[in-house]
């Protein structure tokens, strides 16, 4: 006798899959290969250990998302030390006028 853990429902037309079933690797939802335009060579592939994983439409999205974010931090961290460094050079600037002023003040024997 099959059970339903065996032959799972497909989550998109939620007829049981029985062959031509194809798992998300991050959601573990079964889907039939047709509905998700899978060819059937390409569900066998995937199906073998080792072979490339697949995500459904709303993992596949997600993981999308998270590279964006990942992107999108590398390019902060990267503006974070080009403003580290500007503020640096700033920073050495006001010495530097900071270190005139005081010679120009004891130049004119101002007190301040």
């Amino acid at each position: 006798m099959t059970s339903v853990k065996d032959n799972p429902n497909c989550d998109l037309c939620k007829i049981p899959v029985t062959k031509n079933k194809i798992q998300c690797n991050q959601c573990s939802i079964y889907f039939h290969a047709s509905c998700v335009d899978v060819s059937n060579s390409q569900c066998k592939n995937l199906n073998k250990p080792g072979f490339d994983k697949w995500y459904c439409k709303s993992c596949d999205q997600r993981q999308m998302g998270l590279a964006s974010i990942e992107d999108k931090l590398t390019q902060l961290l990267e503006n974070q030390g080009s403003i580290r460094s500007d503020i640096n050079h700033i920073n050495q600037q006001m010495q530097m006028l900071d270190s005139k002023v005081n010679e120009v003040v004891k130049k004119l024997d101002i007190k301040i």
